[in-house]
This record gives structure tokens, C-alpha cells and sequence, in this order.
């Protein structure tokens, strides 16, 4: 009787594990024929077809245009602007114009590019503050570009000057690329403000869907929100099976190098939040909790996963897929005609892949 429990007992454990860990239909791979160790993962486009841009690792300057469907590469441009615009690429509307943000130390603009890397505009970000990297989770469409909006006047490594962070400082600026308006808007979420925690996270995940309307999520909260002309007017849950909770770091470790690097890498968070036009979905990605070892890497034992929450056009969960670290990769979720692509990850093979997956 004692063996029928056990038995019983470990059946329901891996048949709740079976069900938990969910995988779309894989259709197939298709190579774009791009050295993985030269090109980073595309941050904006603007486009109705399966198209990339990619910014090369080593040179900032190159950027490498494609466009691909399932049966491979269709066509390929690279354009090289110059070490003289060495920056981050932020959005391409059409050829003439690009969106670059160049990195100089007294640099708080956007310029405006053709392909042949010649400056035709250039915008003053003022009165917001550019990210340090404004190319992170932040997107473009139609006439306007989302970029993180930061403070000079508050340490965010001290709890009293978080406070006054969160409470005043709006964290996304959105340029209109026809007259130049800067404009910022968006709040914290309660769950940052509650207790003042340091979530390693300023910055909010945009998801634009006109010029006037868009989504945002943030990286430890389980809620999406969604704003029109600036105004928040409703936020959805969308919380991941997968993450039980987030835990806010030591603030009396906040300049341990050594701690903050295995928060940043073990704790759970959500990064992407896209919008699949032909499937009318939303789509969000949920990192899961990983195990890093004393080495400062993933731990030999732990097999590391994300997954992909689908909601339907009303932000209602409908399903949520699940994959493993070491074989897709999270930055890069695109919704294409024939399904969704997602970039594989492969120790073996150099070139870069994408893997079609029916939703």
C-alpha cells in the first residue's frame, strides 16, 4: 500500500509537470546566414513584412538589414555609418529615415539618418534624461519613437531618494519625429512604490500600438497597463505560472559587484510585450528563476527556462508556452505571417536561426 502511495504520489508530480511546461508546434528553422558572434538582436522596426535589423556586436556603426520567410533569406543590405556614429540603432521608419542615438558623454539627443549615414535631423531630448541605453525594451511606430526617460537628481541605491524617484519621475519619453515634441508620461507601478524596493529596473517595456495609444509592462510587476495620449486608462494581470514572486535587492549590498551580478542573473523577471497584428494576440515574456552558481554562472544542475504568455485582444491570459535558455532565445519574439519566429540558440551552429512555432 505504502508503494502504491509513493508511486501515486510521483505519477501527479510529473504528469503537474508535463502540464506545466507547455511548447508550441514547431514548423521548422530557417537560416538567415549570419554569424551569431557579429550581430546583436534588432531593437525596432517598422515594417508588413518578416524583416530584421541587426546591429553588429563588435562595430555599433553596421547595420545589417533582412528580409526572410520560411523558405530562407529573401534579401540582405548592410549599411555601415562610420566610427564616427558609433551609438545605438533605435528605429528604422523607411530609408531616409533612421533613429540613432549616438554615444558621446554630453549626448541627449536623437539624430535622424539616411542609409547612407548622412545626419538629416537631429532632436533634443530635453526635458527628459536618455537612458543609459535607450535601446532596451523600447520600440517605435507611426511618427513616434518610445525612449527610457531617467533622473539626474535622485541614488537610487538609497531608499529615501527611490522613494522621490518613483514618485516623480515618469519613466518613458515619446518623440514625434515630425516636429521634434518631446513629451514625457507613464508612473510606477504600486509594487515598486509599496515599499521602495530596488528591482534593478527603471525602465518600463513599451509595446506601441498607434501613435497615440500603447501598452507597457514592467519587469517585476505582473501587470501590463495600458495608456492613450499619456493617460493610463487600464491595467490587465498577466502573471506567469512559472514566477511566484519577486524579492527586492539588499540595499546594504548595492555597490557588492559581486551580489548584484547574481541578482541580475537568478532573479525572475518579465522582458518582452509584443503584438502579433495578424493573430490580433499579445504576447509577453516571463524569465524565469535561475540558479547561479559561486562562479557567477548558471549552475551545472539547473536547466534554466522562459516562456511566452499569449492573451487575446482584450488582455485575457489564454495559454502559456514555455522553453528552455540554452535553446531559444528570449530578445527575440516576432510575429510573422506564416507564425511565430524565435531566435534559436546554438552552440554548433554559427549562423543565426530562427525557429517557426504555430501558436
Amino acid at each position: 500500500m505504502k508503494k502504491n502511495v509513493v508511486f501515486l504520489s510521483v505519477l501527479l508530480f510529473l504528469l503537474s509537470c508535463a502540464n506545466r511546461f507547455e511548447e508550441p508546434e514547431k514548423v521548422k528553422d530557417i537560416h538567415l546566414n549570419e554569424n551569431q558572434a557579429y550581430i546583436a538582436v534588432p531593437n525596432a522596426i517598422e515594417c508588413d513584412e518578416n524583416v530584421l535589423v541587426l546591429q553588429s556586436r563588435l562595430n555599433l556603426s553596421i547595420i545589417n538589414i533582412v528580409k526572410f520567410d520560411s523558405t530562407g533569406v529573401i534579401d540582405n543590405e548592410m549599411i555601415d555609418f562610420g566610427d564616427e556614429l558609433y551609438g545605438y540603432f533605435m528605429f528604422l521608419k523607411n530609408e531616409d529615415t533612421i533613429v540613432y542615438f549616438p554615444l558621446t558623454d554630453e549626448t541627449n539627443s536623437l539624430q535622424l539618418l539616411n542609409r547612407k549615414g548622412l545626419a538629416c535631423d537631429e532632436i533634443d531630448l530635453d526635458p527628459a534624461v536618455a537612458a543609459m541605453n535607450p535601446a532596451i525594451g523600447l520600440k517605435g511606430i507611426g511618427n513616434q519613437v518610445f525612449i527610457g526617460n531617467s533622473s539626474m537628481e535622485y541614488n537610487v541605491a538609497y531608499a529615501d531618494e527611490r522613494a522621490m524617484y518613483y514618485e516623480s519621475v515618469s519613466p518613458v519619453c515619446s518623440v514625434d519625429l515630425n516636429d521634434g515634441g518631446v513629451h514625457v508620461f507613464g508612473e510606477f507601478p504600486e509594487s515598486y512604490k509599496k515599499n521602495n524596493g530596488n528591482f534593478y529596473d527603471w525602465f518600463p517595456v513599451i509595446c506601441p500600438l498607434d501613435d497615440d495609444c500603447c501598452i507597457m509592462s514592467f519587469a517585476r510587476d505582473d501587470s501590463i497597463y495600458f495608456y492613450e495620449n499619456g493617460i493610463k486608462k487600464e491595467s490587465f494581470l498577466c502573471k506567469s505560472k512559472y514566477i511566484d514572486g519577486f524579492a527586492p535587492m539588499d540595499d546594504t549590498k548595492a555597490f557588492d559587484m559581486g551580489y548584484c551580478r547574481n541578482y541580475i542573473l537568478s532573479q525572475p523577471k518579465y522582458s518582452g510585450l509584443i503584438y502579433d497584428s495578424y493573430a490580433n494576440d499579445y504576447y509577453r515574456v516571463a524569465e524565469h528563476f535561475r540558479k547561479v552558481g559561486n562562479n557567477g554562472r548558471y549552475a551545472e544542475d539547473h536547466d534554466p527556462t522562459w516562456s511566452i504568455i499569449v492573451m487575446d485582444s482584450s488582455f485575457t491570459v489564454k495559454k502559456e508556452y514555455c522553453f528552455k535558455n540554452d535553446e531559444y532565445d528570449s530578445r527575440l519574439v516576432l510575429p510573422g505571417k506564416e507564425g511565430v519566429y524565435i531566435l534559436k540558440n546554438s552552440k554548433n551552429d554559427k549562423r543565426l536561426t530562427l525557429t517557426l512555432f504555430k501558436f
